[in-house]
Protein backbone atom coordinates (compact mmCIF):
# COMPACT_ATOMS: atom_id res chain seq x y z
CA UNK A 1 0.00 0.00 0.00
CA UNK A 2 1.69 3.51 -1.10
CA UNK A 3 0.09 6.54 -0.75
CA UNK A 4 0.56 8.99 -3.84
CA UNK A 5 -0.19 12.33 -5.03
CA UNK A 6 -2.68 13.08 -8.48
CA UNK A 7 -2.85 14.56 -11.30
CA UNK A 8 -5.38 16.84 -9.13
CA UNK A 9 -2.50 17.92 -6.57
CA UNK A 10 -4.55 15.25 -3.99
CA UNK A 11 -3.26 12.30 -1.93
CA UNK A 12 -5.09 8.82 -2.70
CA UNK A 13 -3.79 5.31 -2.01
CA UNK A 14 -5.07 1.81 -2.84
CA UNK A 15 -5.45 -0.97 -1.01
CA UNK A 16 -7.15 -4.68 -2.53
CA UNK A 17 -10.08 -6.19 0.36
CA UNK A 18 -11.69 -9.50 -0.36
CA UNK A 19 -10.18 -9.49 -3.93
CA UNK A 20 -10.96 -6.15 -4.84
CA UNK A 21 -9.43 -2.84 -5.69
CA UNK A 22 -10.18 -0.14 -3.62
CA UNK A 23 -9.34 3.09 -3.57
CA UNK A 24 -9.51 5.90 -1.28
CA UNK A 25 -9.04 9.57 -2.21
CA UNK A 26 -8.07 12.11 0.80
CA UNK A 27 -8.28 15.31 -1.39
CA UNK A 28 -6.03 18.41 -1.39
CA UNK A 29 -6.52 19.19 2.56
CA UNK A 30 -3.62 16.56 3.56
CA UNK A 31 0.03 17.11 3.04
CA UNK A 32 2.54 14.16 2.44
CA UNK A 33 2.97 13.59 6.58
CA UNK A 34 -1.28 13.42 7.25
CA UNK A 35 -1.50 11.45 4.09
CA UNK A 36 0.81 8.96 5.13
CA UNK A 37 -0.51 8.55 8.69
CA UNK A 38 -4.12 7.85 7.58
CA UNK A 39 -2.36 5.01 5.02
CA UNK A 40 -0.42 3.64 7.68
CA UNK A 41 -3.44 3.53 10.26
CA UNK A 42 -5.34 1.63 7.80
CA UNK A 43 -2.89 -0.69 7.00
CA UNK A 44 -2.58 -1.85 10.39
CA UNK A 45 -6.71 -1.95 10.35
CA UNK A 46 -6.33 -4.16 7.47
CA UNK A 47 -3.89 -6.47 9.22
CA UNK A 48 -6.12 -6.81 11.61
CA UNK A 49 -9.11 -7.61 9.99
CA UNK A 50 -6.61 -10.55 7.72
CA UNK A 51 -5.79 -11.89 11.28
CA UNK A 52 -9.47 -11.85 12.51
CA UNK A 53 -8.24 -9.97 15.67
CA UNK A 54 -10.27 -6.65 17.15
CA UNK A 55 -7.76 -4.02 16.41
CA UNK A 56 -6.46 -2.04 19.62
CA UNK A 57 -7.83 0.77 21.94
CA UNK A 58 -5.26 3.39 20.60
CA UNK A 59 -5.62 2.33 16.68
CA UNK A 60 -9.77 2.54 17.09
CA UNK A 61 -9.18 6.14 18.71
CA UNK A 62 -6.85 7.25 16.33
CA UNK A 63 -9.07 6.24 13.87
CA UNK A 64 -12.62 8.29 15.23
CA UNK A 65 -9.97 11.05 15.57
CA UNK A 66 -10.66 11.65 11.80
CA UNK A 67 -13.10 14.24 10.19
CA UNK A 68 -16.43 12.54 9.71
CA UNK A 69 -15.73 12.63 5.92
CA UNK A 70 -12.42 10.97 6.11
CA UNK A 71 -14.43 8.20 8.57
CA UNK A 72 -17.53 7.67 6.43
CA UNK A 73 -15.18 7.03 3.43
CA UNK A 74 -13.60 3.82 5.52
CA UNK A 75 -16.68 3.02 6.68
CA UNK A 76 -17.98 2.71 3.01
CA UNK A 77 -15.14 0.88 1.69
CA UNK A 78 -16.16 -1.81 4.71
CA UNK A 79 -12.93 -1.47 6.53
CA UNK A 80 -14.48 -1.23 9.54
CA UNK A 81 -17.48 -3.06 9.02
CA UNK A 82 -15.79 -5.84 10.98
CA UNK A 83 -14.49 -4.38 13.73
CA UNK A 84 -17.78 -2.07 14.47
CA UNK A 85 -20.18 -5.33 14.01
CA UNK A 86 -18.85 -5.84 17.31
CA UNK A 87 -19.95 -7.27 19.92
CA UNK A 88 -23.75 -6.83 21.46
CA UNK A 89 -24.80 -5.48 25.15
CA UNK A 90 -26.02 -8.93 26.41
CA UNK A 91 -22.28 -10.54 25.15
CA UNK A 92 -20.06 -7.86 27.25
CA UNK A 93 -22.26 -8.86 30.01
CA UNK A 94 -22.10 -11.93 29.96
CA UNK A 95 -18.26 -12.61 28.99
CA UNK A 96 -17.99 -9.96 31.97
CA UNK A 97 -19.89 -11.77 34.40
CA UNK A 98 -17.86 -14.83 33.86
CA UNK A 99 -14.82 -13.88 34.40
CA UNK A 100 -15.87 -12.87 38.27
CA UNK A 101 -14.51 -16.13 39.37
CA UNK A 102 -14.61 -16.97 43.00
CA UNK A 103 -16.93 -14.27 44.24
CA UNK A 104 -19.90 -15.26 46.77
CA UNK A 105 -23.14 -15.92 45.44
CA UNK A 106 -24.76 -12.87 47.01
CA UNK A 107 -21.97 -10.76 45.16
CA UNK A 108 -22.94 -12.38 41.87
CA UNK A 109 -26.60 -11.77 42.43
CA UNK A 110 -26.03 -7.85 43.16
CA UNK A 111 -23.75 -7.64 39.82
CA UNK A 112 -26.79 -9.45 38.07
CA UNK A 113 -29.44 -7.30 39.16
CA UNK A 114 -27.29 -4.14 38.63
CA UNK A 115 -26.53 -4.89 34.88
CA UNK A 116 -30.31 -5.61 34.21
CA UNK A 117 -30.63 -2.06 34.25
CA UNK A 118 -28.42 -1.22 31.56
CA UNK A 119 -29.70 -4.48 29.72
CA UNK A 120 -33.76 -3.41 30.13
CA UNK A 121 -32.41 0.67 29.23
CA UNK A 122 -30.58 -0.30 25.87
CA UNK A 123 -31.32 -3.78 24.47
CA UNK A 124 -29.64 -6.47 24.76
CA UNK A 125 -29.10 -6.45 20.76
CA UNK A 126 -27.46 -2.67 21.73
CA UNK A 127 -24.16 -2.87 19.63
CA UNK A 128 -21.78 -1.75 22.36
CA UNK A 129 -19.21 0.66 19.86
CA UNK A 130 -22.60 2.73 19.42
CA UNK A 131 -23.01 3.37 22.92
CA UNK A 132 -21.97 7.27 23.73
CA UNK A 133 -21.61 9.31 26.64
CA UNK A 134 -24.77 11.09 26.30
CA UNK A 135 -26.63 7.64 26.38
CA UNK A 136 -25.12 7.24 29.52
CA UNK A 137 -26.04 10.22 31.00
CA UNK A 138 -29.61 9.19 29.72
CA UNK A 139 -29.36 6.02 31.50
CA UNK A 140 -28.03 7.74 35.05
CA UNK A 141 -30.81 10.65 34.27
CA UNK A 142 -33.51 7.55 33.98
CA UNK A 143 -32.69 5.57 36.80
CA UNK A 144 -32.71 8.77 39.42
CA UNK A 145 -36.03 10.77 38.07
CA UNK A 146 -38.14 7.91 36.43
CA UNK A 147 -37.23 4.63 38.12
CA UNK A 148 -36.74 7.10 41.45
CA UNK A 149 -33.58 5.07 42.79
CA UNK A 150 -31.38 6.33 45.49
CA UNK A 151 -27.87 8.46 44.80
CA UNK A 152 -25.94 5.98 46.47
CA UNK A 153 -27.84 2.95 44.87
CA UNK A 154 -27.51 4.51 40.95
CA UNK A 155 -23.95 5.33 42.07
CA UNK A 156 -23.29 1.90 42.29
CA UNK A 157 -24.95 0.57 39.24
CA UNK A 158 -22.59 3.68 37.36
CA UNK A 159 -19.13 2.02 38.83
CA UNK A 160 -20.31 -1.12 37.81
CA UNK A 161 -21.61 -0.11 34.03
CA UNK A 162 -17.37 1.56 34.19
CA UNK A 163 -16.02 -1.51 35.09
CA UNK A 164 -17.40 -3.77 32.14
CA UNK A 165 -16.29 -1.26 29.80
CA UNK A 166 -13.30 -0.74 31.22
CA UNK A 167 -12.90 -4.83 31.17
CA UNK A 168 -14.33 -4.18 27.33
CA UNK A 169 -11.22 -1.99 26.56
CA UNK A 170 -8.94 -4.03 28.35
CA UNK A 171 -9.89 -7.35 26.38
CA UNK A 172 -10.40 -5.23 23.03
CA UNK A 173 -14.39 -6.38 23.19
CA UNK A 174 -15.06 -2.22 22.75
CA UNK A 175 -12.98 1.14 22.29
CA UNK A 176 -14.66 3.37 24.10
CA UNK A 177 -16.26 3.87 28.14
CA UNK A 178 -18.74 6.44 27.74
CA UNK A 179 -19.11 5.89 31.24
CA UNK A 180 -15.53 7.35 32.07
CA UNK A 181 -17.22 10.85 33.05
CA UNK A 182 -20.29 10.12 34.21
CA UNK A 183 -19.91 11.04 38.02
CA UNK A 184 -21.24 8.27 39.76
CA UNK A 185 -22.80 10.37 42.65
CA UNK A 186 -22.56 9.16 46.86
CA UNK A 187 -21.26 6.08 48.28
CA UNK A 188 -23.88 6.44 51.06
CA UNK A 189 -26.37 8.32 52.81
CA UNK A 190 -25.82 9.55 56.09
CA UNK A 191 -29.53 10.85 56.45
CA UNK A 192 -30.80 7.10 56.37
CA UNK A 193 -28.36 7.27 59.63
CA UNK A 194 -30.69 6.74 63.32
CA UNK A 195 -29.14 5.40 65.99
CA UNK A 196 -32.32 3.59 67.77
CA UNK A 197 -31.89 4.23 71.36
CA UNK A 198 -32.61 1.38 73.89
CA UNK A 199 -35.03 2.24 75.52
CA UNK A 200 -37.46 2.95 72.62
CA UNK A 201 -36.31 -0.95 71.44
CA UNK A 202 -36.73 -2.51 74.70
CA UNK A 203 -40.85 -0.41 74.52
CA UNK A 204 -41.34 -2.11 71.06
CA UNK A 205 -40.65 -5.11 71.86
CA UNK A 206 -42.89 -5.26 74.33
CA UNK A 207 -45.52 -5.55 71.46
CA UNK A 208 -44.50 -8.17 70.13
CA UNK A 209 -46.59 -11.46 70.24
CA UNK A 210 -44.12 -14.06 69.57
CA UNK A 211 -40.86 -14.71 71.45
CA UNK A 212 -39.39 -15.86 67.66
CA UNK A 213 -39.95 -12.59 66.17
CA UNK A 214 -38.91 -10.75 69.45
CA UNK A 215 -35.95 -12.64 69.23
CA UNK A 216 -34.83 -11.97 65.73
CA UNK A 217 -35.48 -8.24 66.49
CA UNK A 218 -32.77 -8.54 69.70
CA UNK A 219 -30.33 -10.44 67.32
CA UNK A 220 -30.37 -7.39 64.47
CA UNK A 221 -30.34 -4.42 67.62
CA UNK A 222 -27.84 -6.10 70.16
CA UNK A 223 -25.94 -8.33 67.63
CA UNK A 224 -25.83 -6.73 65.09
CA UNK A 225 -26.83 -9.39 62.84
CA UNK A 226 -27.75 -8.81 58.84
CA UNK A 227 -31.68 -9.27 58.90
CA UNK A 228 -32.92 -11.28 57.24
CA UNK A 229 -29.78 -13.43 55.90
CA UNK A 230 -27.85 -14.20 58.73
CA UNK A 231 -30.79 -15.88 60.59
CA UNK A 232 -32.69 -17.79 58.40
CA UNK A 233 -29.78 -21.08 58.93
CA UNK A 234 -29.32 -20.62 62.48
CA UNK A 235 -29.39 -23.62 64.82
CA UNK A 236 -30.11 -24.00 68.28
CA UNK A 237 -26.50 -25.97 68.30
CA UNK A 238 -24.76 -23.14 67.38
CA UNK A 239 -25.08 -21.54 70.32
CA UNK A 240 -22.37 -22.70 72.97
CA UNK A 241 -21.77 -22.21 76.61
CA UNK A 242 -18.73 -20.23 76.57
CA UNK A 243 -20.06 -16.80 75.91
CA UNK A 244 -20.42 -17.01 72.45
CA UNK A 245 -22.42 -17.99 69.29
CA UNK A 246 -21.49 -19.09 66.02
CA UNK A 247 -22.54 -17.68 62.70
CA UNK A 248 -21.43 -19.37 59.40
CA UNK A 249 -22.58 -17.48 56.49
CA UNK A 250 -21.62 -17.35 52.16
CA UNK A 251 -21.12 -13.50 52.94
CA UNK A 252 -18.25 -13.07 55.86
CA UNK A 253 -17.72 -16.84 56.38
CA UNK A 254 -17.39 -18.15 60.16
CA UNK A 255 -17.00 -16.07 62.73
CA UNK A 256 -17.81 -15.78 66.44
CA UNK A 257 -20.51 -13.23 68.03
CA UNK A 258 -20.71 -12.33 71.74
CA UNK A 259 -24.07 -14.34 73.15
CA UNK A 260 -25.08 -10.84 74.70
CA UNK A 261 -27.16 -10.44 77.78
CA UNK A 262 -30.21 -9.11 76.21
CA UNK A 263 -30.77 -12.10 74.18
CA UNK A 264 -30.36 -15.00 76.82
CA UNK A 265 -33.90 -14.49 78.24
CA UNK A 266 -35.78 -14.97 74.82
CA UNK A 267 -33.19 -17.47 73.69
CA UNK A 268 -33.97 -19.88 76.52
CA UNK A 269 -37.99 -19.47 75.78
CA UNK A 270 -37.17 -20.42 72.40
CA UNK A 271 -34.86 -23.19 73.02
CA UNK A 272 -37.50 -25.11 75.46
CA UNK A 273 -38.51 -28.58 74.18
CA UNK A 274 -36.23 -27.71 71.03
CA UNK A 275 -33.40 -30.16 69.18
CA UNK A 276 -30.01 -29.00 69.02
CA UNK A 277 -30.71 -29.17 65.52
CA UNK A 278 -33.69 -27.58 64.97
CA UNK A 279 -33.31 -24.52 63.43
CA UNK A 280 -33.87 -21.12 65.79
CA UNK A 281 -36.60 -19.50 63.36
CA UNK A 282 -39.43 -21.24 60.82
CA UNK A 283 -39.00 -20.67 56.87
CA UNK A 284 -42.32 -18.49 57.16
CA UNK A 285 -40.19 -15.95 59.87
CA UNK A 286 -37.08 -15.87 58.00
CA UNK A 287 -38.80 -14.25 54.78
CA UNK A 288 -37.64 -10.96 53.66
CA UNK A 289 -41.01 -9.63 53.50
CA UNK A 290 -42.82 -11.07 55.86
CA UNK A 291 -40.15 -10.15 58.60
CA UNK A 292 -40.38 -6.54 57.40
CA UNK A 293 -43.97 -6.49 57.17
CA UNK A 294 -44.62 -8.52 61.05
CA UNK A 295 -41.87 -5.32 62.22
CA UNK A 296 -43.71 -2.21 60.45
CA UNK A 297 -47.05 -4.08 62.31
CA UNK A 298 -45.21 -4.66 65.43
CA UNK A 299 -44.34 -0.89 65.22
CA UNK A 300 -47.42 0.79 64.07
CA UNK A 301 -48.62 -1.38 67.21
CA UNK A 302 -46.37 0.59 69.60
CA UNK A 303 -47.07 3.82 67.97
CA UNK A 304 -43.34 4.04 66.92
CA UNK A 305 -42.52 5.84 63.34
CA UNK A 306 -40.92 3.41 61.58
CA UNK A 307 -37.14 4.68 60.38
CA UNK A 308 -35.19 4.37 57.09
CA UNK A 309 -33.40 1.19 56.66
CA UNK A 310 -35.34 -0.45 59.41
CA UNK A 311 -32.68 -3.19 60.42
CA UNK A 312 -29.58 -1.85 59.16
CA UNK A 313 -30.09 1.06 61.08
CA UNK A 314 -30.87 -1.66 64.44
CA UNK A 315 -27.11 -3.08 63.15
CA UNK A 316 -25.74 0.11 62.74
CA UNK A 317 -27.09 1.33 66.06
CA UNK A 318 -25.22 -2.03 67.98
CA UNK A 319 -21.75 -1.04 66.12
CA UNK A 320 -21.92 2.76 67.04
CA UNK A 321 -22.47 2.46 70.28
CA UNK A 322 -18.85 -0.49 70.76
CA UNK A 323 -17.37 1.75 67.99
CA UNK A 324 -17.73 4.55 70.42
CA UNK A 325 -16.45 2.78 73.25
CA UNK A 326 -12.97 2.43 71.98
CA UNK A 327 -12.90 -1.17 70.74
CA UNK A 328 -10.30 -2.10 68.19
CA UNK A 329 -10.81 -2.27 64.44
CA UNK A 330 -9.54 -5.70 64.27
CA UNK A 331 -12.15 -6.74 67.40
CA UNK A 332 -15.21 -5.16 65.80
CA UNK A 333 -14.09 -6.92 61.78
CA UNK A 334 -14.30 -10.63 63.86
CA UNK A 335 -18.13 -9.55 65.34
CA UNK A 336 -20.07 -7.84 62.50
CA UNK A 337 -18.03 -9.60 59.68
CA UNK A 338 -17.43 -6.47 57.86
CA UNK A 339 -14.22 -3.53 57.57
CA UNK A 340 -13.50 -0.69 59.10
CA UNK A 341 -13.47 1.11 56.04
CA UNK A 342 -17.26 -0.08 55.10
CA UNK A 343 -18.41 0.57 58.97
CA UNK A 344 -17.15 4.03 59.02
CA UNK A 345 -19.24 4.40 55.55
CA UNK A 346 -22.51 2.56 56.09
CA UNK A 347 -22.50 2.04 59.64
CA UNK A 348 -21.14 4.46 62.60
CA UNK A 349 -22.84 7.29 63.07
CA UNK A 350 -22.52 10.24 64.93
CA UNK A 351 -24.75 10.65 67.96
CA UNK A 352 -24.79 14.07 68.63
CA UNK A 353 -26.07 14.60 72.30
CA UNK A 354 -23.52 11.99 73.32
CA UNK A 355 -20.71 14.01 71.70
CA UNK A 356 -21.68 16.65 72.62
CA UNK A 357 -22.01 15.37 76.32
CA UNK A 358 -18.37 14.40 76.28
CA UNK A 359 -17.04 18.12 74.62
CA UNK A 360 -19.00 19.69 77.66
CA UNK A 361 -16.97 17.16 80.24
CA UNK A 362 -20.15 15.58 81.51
CA UNK A 363 -20.65 12.07 82.24
CA UNK A 364 -21.81 9.80 79.74
CA UNK A 365 -23.71 6.17 79.71
CA UNK A 366 -21.11 3.14 79.42
CA UNK A 367 -21.67 -0.21 77.86
CA UNK A 368 -18.64 -1.36 79.42
CA UNK A 369 -14.75 -0.38 80.03
CA UNK A 370 -12.53 -0.51 78.24
CA UNK A 371 -8.54 -1.19 79.37
CA UNK A 372 -6.53 0.99 77.56
CA UNK A 373 -3.37 -2.17 77.21
CA UNK A 374 -1.62 -3.50 74.37
CA UNK A 375 -3.20 -6.97 75.38
CA UNK A 376 -7.37 -5.35 75.31
CA UNK A 377 -9.71 -6.98 77.68
CA UNK A 378 -13.42 -6.87 76.69
CA UNK A 379 -14.92 -6.84 80.43
CA UNK A 380 -17.84 -8.86 81.31
CA UNK A 381 -20.38 -6.61 80.98
CA UNK A 382 -20.44 -6.05 77.87
CA UNK A 383 -21.90 -9.67 77.40
CA UNK A 384 -23.49 -10.01 80.24
CA UNK A 385 -25.30 -6.71 81.19
CA UNK A 386 -24.72 -3.42 79.39
CA UNK A 387 -22.12 -2.30 81.83
CA UNK A 388 -24.11 -3.06 85.48
CA UNK A 389 -22.60 -5.03 88.04
CA UNK A 390 -24.03 -8.39 88.47
CA UNK A 391 -23.41 -11.45 90.48
CA UNK A 392 -26.27 -12.99 89.69
CA UNK A 393 -24.57 -15.72 87.38
CA UNK A 394 -21.50 -17.92 87.32
CA UNK A 395 -18.69 -17.35 85.08
CA UNK A 396 -18.85 -19.67 81.73
CA UNK A 397 -15.48 -18.90 80.70
CA UNK A 398 -12.50 -17.06 81.90
CA UNK A 399 -10.65 -15.53 78.78
CA UNK A 400 -10.45 -16.66 74.88
CA UNK A 401 -7.35 -15.42 73.52
CA UNK A 402 -7.58 -13.13 69.72
CA UNK A 403 -4.77 -11.99 68.07
CA UNK A 404 -4.44 -9.00 65.46
CA UNK A 405 -1.51 -8.15 63.85
CA UNK A 406 0.95 -7.31 66.44
CA UNK A 407 -1.19 -7.22 69.45
CA UNK A 408 -3.11 -9.55 71.38
CA UNK A 409 -6.08 -9.52 72.93
CA UNK A 410 -8.49 -11.23 75.05
CA UNK A 411 -11.87 -11.90 75.63
CA UNK A 412 -13.52 -11.90 79.31
CA UNK A 413 -16.71 -13.36 80.70
CA UNK A 414 -17.95 -13.84 83.78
Amino acid sequence: MKVYQNKKGGWQFNFTLDRKQHQIYLGRNHNAASATRVTEIVKELLLCRFRAERPPVKLMRQIREFDPKLLETIRRHGLLEFHEAGLKLKQLVDQFLSQKVGIKPVTMKAYVDKLKRIRQYFGDDKSVSELTENEAAELKAYLLDVRKLSPVTVGWSIRLFRSMFRFGLKNRLCYENPFDDIGPGPKANDNHYRFIETELIENVLTHCKTTETAFAVRLARYAGLRMPSEIRNMRFQDFGTDGFFVHDNSKTGRREVPFFHELRPDFKMLQQNRNRDDFVFSRQMVCAVNLRSRFLTILNRAAVEPWPRLFNNLRASRITELDEQGFTAKTLDSIFGNTESIRNRHYVGFRRDRAFMLMLGESVPKIESVVPENRRTIIAELVENGGKKSNDFEPIVTEMEFSHGNRGGSLVFS
